[in-house]
């Protein structure tokens, strides 16, 4: 299986509000998140990860998942999202809530 970075930043985070990390991908494939958490440093500071699709070429792209992914005190702070098919757009949002707004490197890797 081929893997390649499809996209990848830093991204200062506000809080409480959606940020979205990468374009709309539009090639069809199957797409994973990675991001480091390490930047989290109390229990009360926690990231949401919010994913949106479209179902068909013409729908509108809509949420289809939201997790809280990481917190603070977390001891592994290197997170990884399942893999997930796309056929028409896939987008991945990160959400702040609680304590200071911290900057967060990710990646999306395409794996096929």
């Amino acid at each position: 299986m081929a893997i390649s970075v499809q996209d990848s930043g830093s991204t200062a985070m506000t809080l409480n509000t959606d940020i979205t990390l990468n374009a709309a991908i539009t090639a069809a494939g199957v797409y994973q998140l990675h991001f480091d958490s390490n930047p989290l440093a109390t229990f009360d500071e926690i990231l949401i990860l919010i994913v949106t699709q479209k179902v068909l070429t013409g729908s509108t792209e809509r949420q289809n998942d939201r997790i809280v992914m990481a917190r603070g005190t977390d001891d592994d702070k290197v997170k990884v999202d399942i893999p997930r098919t796309s056929e028409f757009s896939l987008t991945y949002k990160l959400r702040q809530e609680g304590g200071t707004a911290r900057t967060i490197d990710w990646r999306v890797d395409k794996l096929q």
